[in-house]
């Protein structure tokens, strides 16, 4: 049993149990803040708005794992300081501060997107490493180096808004406490709904100008008769230049010149599945892969698109490549033993 040491939060001491909380809610100090500092150009306004950016970040993802387990937040280099602390037993409960290393933003990032994937998450498929790029980058410049900017500020507040919806859908995926109207409250939920909306405004417009210059590009190449049987040439030997051992690349129609281009794809293993159908004689053990789609590009306009929101507005979408056999690495990372092992084990009730 934790014993009832009180973390020194902003939000007051705070007991082991309500640590999810605490961080929830610190979360949303900042990302209140962050919205409340726009249009500010003082400096230090600026300084405070970048901060708090980039913890708001941080926090709600940490919030997230420790109502999963708060083991969760030690980072992998830590010490016993730091397991006992998050135990809520520290070996010097009198410290004005607790001496903990927890993980950081990429690394909580990085667990959470792992669990939501093995658990057969929706939101697992919306956790990608970008999300973090600019409330991480305008934070540490203004930590590190005293660098802010008010144009950056925007970017980074409109990329925290769309992060913070992200990551409200995962909390209720997980049954976690917490959703985007009550992260927001009535005084700041219709300005957060106003980003988001503004934000899709300025990538679709983004969008459609790399479509323009793309075309436009198109108009400049290809203006010679024998252009089409050219075309068909390059459609036919054109590819990425490397396609890893865990990629796949498919054709698909450019949305600028609608000559055939290549999407380039991450190919995800799901989970182990069993297959009985001819036990007691053998089993089978299998995985559902899928496509993630990360990069189109077509040589004829050159248009290349890597944003996943800017290939969906192409029409590029994750493929089903269906079943394949788990390498026994899967097998017995999952299982262990041998077949007979399997076969004898409880757990194969639940698969």
């Amino acid at each position: 049993m934790a014993l009832q040491f009180g973390w020194p939060m902003a939000v007051g001491d705070t007991v082991y149990s309500d640590l999810p909380q605490a961080l929830s809610d610190t979360a949303r100090i900042h990302a209140r803040r962050a919205l409340d500092l726009l249009g500010s150009t003082g400096p230090l306004d600026l300084l405070d708005q970048a901060t708090s950016i980039g913890v708001a970040a941080e926090l709600m993802l940490k919030a997230i794992l420790a109502s999963v387990d708060i083991a969760l937040l030690r980072a992998k280099q830590s010490d016993s300081q730091t397991a006992l602390t998050l135990a809520g037993r520290p070996l010097d409960p009198t410290l004005t501060l607790p001496d903990m290393k927890t993980v950081g933003a990429g690394e909580a990032l990085d667990a959470l997107t792992k669990m939501a994937k093995a658990w057969g998450l929706p939101a697992w498929k919306l956790l990608k490493p970008t999300l973090l790029t600019e409330p991480v980058r305008v934070r540490d410049s203004a930590v590190h180096m005293g660098f802010a900017r008010e144009e950056a500020n925007e970017l980074a507040v409109a990329e925290l808004v769309r992060f913070i919806d992200i990551m409200t859908q995962l909390q209720s995926e997980l049954g976690q406490q917490g959703d985007w109207a009550s992260f927001w409250t009535d005084e700041y939920l219709e300005r957060a709904d106003e980003i988001l909306r503004l934000r899709k405004v300025r990538i679709l417009s983004a969008f459609q100008q790399a479509i323009v210059v793309a075309k436009k590009t198109f108009a400049a190449r290809w203006t010679l008769p024998t252009a089409a049987d050219t075309i068909r040439i390059i459609e036919q030997v054109d590819s990425f230049p490397r396609v890893e051992h865990d990629q796949t690349s498919r054709h698909h129609r450019c949305p600028a010149c609608g000559s055939l281009g290549w999407v380039l794809y991450d190919i995800e293993r799901g989970a182990v599945q069993v297959d009985t159908s001819d036990s007691p004689h053998s089993v089978a053990y299998f995985v559902e892969q899928t496509a993630i789609p990360t990069a189109f590009h077509c040589a004829v306009c050159d248009l290349l698109l890597e944003d996943e929101e800017d290939l969906s507005l192409a029409a590029v979408h994750q493929l089903d490549l269906g079943e394949t056999d788990a390498t026994d690495a899967e097998v017995d990372r999952v299982f262990g033993g041998t077949d007979d092992d399997r076969w004898d084990d409880d757990r194969w009730e639940d698969r």
